[in-house]
């Protein structure tokens, strides 16, 4: 059975590396148990958590949240803004007139005063949920990894307990 397993398996690391699904992939072979190093629980849970692109994008999305949250808070204060523009007009049709080809320069100031408190309220609440949502989502993920690396680490101890009962136990005695 894991002599079937090989080529479906082989056809999915093929998809996840974006390569042809002919792709060879040389199949490991038998090694000592003993040679292997272990590495810590706590640090495999450290590396997935500083290491997992869905973890990094949320921590992102709360920065990009808590930003907002940020700004929105300047709402309140009025805005102040300057501006200036010409308008291109070329020469005149007639010929010696007094400013041909002289463009005009316009000068804009403006004051935008806050007076909708309960529209800015209201943004400040949406922007506090999408910030409080992101954290959640984050969490969220955060445990789902958690809860994956656990059975993983379960079933690779499991594995090896299986194949210590064949090599050490089973086969010598058949």
């Amino acid at each position: 059975s894991f002599e079937d397993r090989r080529r479906p398996l082989t056809a999915r690391l093929n998809a996840l590396l974006n390569r042809a699904p002919q792709t060879v992939i040389p199949w490991p072979t038998k090694s000592e148990g003993s040679d292997r190093e272990d590495v810590p629980d706590g640090e495999l849970f450290r590396f997935v958590e500083e290491n997992n692109p869905d973890l990094i994008a949320l921590q992102h999305q709360i920065r990009r949240a808590d930003l907002d949250r940020r700004l929105t808070e300047k709402a309140y204060f009025p805005d102040f803004s300057v501006g200036v523009e010409t308008v291109a007009t070329g020469s005149a049709v007639q010929p010696n007139t007094h400013g041909s080809g002289n463009d005009p320069w316009t000068l804009m100031f403006s004051v935008e005063i806050p007076i909708w408190y309960s529209k800015y309220r209201s943004g400040e609440r949406e922007a506090e949920a999408r910030w409080r949502s992101a954290r959640k989502r984050e969490t969220n993920r955060r445990n789902q990894l958690r809860a994956e690396l656990e059975l993983a680490l379960y079933e690779r101890r499991d594995a090896i307990r299986r194949v210590s009962l064949h090599a050490d136990t089973l086969v010598p005695k058949s």
